[in-house]
């Protein structure tokens, strides 16, 4: 257990990060990768493995996750520093043991990434439907939904006066869903000065913006609900019983 609490912990860091630069210390990821493998070779060494399934299927089913994971990444759907979370996680829990049961604790994290994904896009969209129909009704038809779920309507002035971490999906009418995650809170101003030069917007203008949502203090919590509820809420709704697996 002593593996999972140095996990979290710099886990917990590594998210205060995410949320104020979107940049993980890249010296300090590598100690702690090195620190968590260290610790769970000699745990597993002092005390054994026990695991119900055979160790390959864990084997494959990690490196599956990361690989996908890292193509991921590649194309711009996940920042680097997202894979490092979930690598250090990986080398933590890369069994089913504690309270996971049968599943990888690594799959059981984005399980539970996903649902908090499903969550906030659930928020967005009952914004929008309250506050925001009005400019709902003037997307085009293709793009209604998806930015119902994922954008909101802000003024062009609001956004170079506070950018934050909100990226402009329809600068210049050029509507889109993909963004560049890179892109820090003076490039997005830069961006959107570039289009009021261009003269295609102004300063009153509406724009949709969706925010850049930090991927590591969702995998920490999603790998702290892992660690607290395993995987018994997904075998439960599967219709898997846990007497029966145990028993076996």
């Amino acid at each position: 257990m002593y593996t999972e609490i140095v996990a979290t912990l710099a886990l917990l860091l590594f998210s205060i990060y995410d949320i104020r630069t979107r940049e993980l210390p890249e010296k300090q990821v590598y100690a702690a990768l090195a620190i968590v493998l260290v610790l769970r070779v000699a745990e597993y060494w002092l005390r054994g493995l026990d695991v119900l399934l055979p160790l390959w299927i864990y084997v494959v089913l990690d490196g599956v996750t990361l690989a996908a994971l890292a193509a991921m990444a590649s194309l711009g759907f996940f920042g680097w520093g997202d894979v490092a979370a979930i690598l250090l996680i990986t080398i933590a829990s890369p069994v089913a043991e504690g309270n996971c049961i049968l599943m990888p604790p690594t799959l059981m994290v984005l399980v539970y990434y996903v649902l908090a994904n499903v969550a906030i896009m659930v928020t967005n969209l009952v914004v929008n439907v309250t506050r925001n129909m009005h400019e709902v009704r003037r997307l085009p038809h293709r793009y209604r939904l998806v930015y119902t779920l994922m954008a909101r309507p802000v003024s062009v002035q609001k956004l170079l006066d506070k950018p934050g971490w909100w990226y402009p999906l329809n600068l210049c009418g050029n509507y889109t869903i993909r963004f560049n995650i890179y892109l820090d809170p003076d490039d997005i101003v830069k961006e959107v000065k570039k289009a009021i030069q261009k003269r295609c917007i102004s300063q009153s203008d509406i724009v949709w913006v969706t925010y850049g949502i930090p991927g590591v203090p969702l995998f920490t919590a999603s790998y702290m609900l892992t660690l607290l509820l395993g995987d018994k809420p997904l075998l439960s709704m599967l219709g898997i019983r846990l007497n029966s697996i145990l028993a076996g």
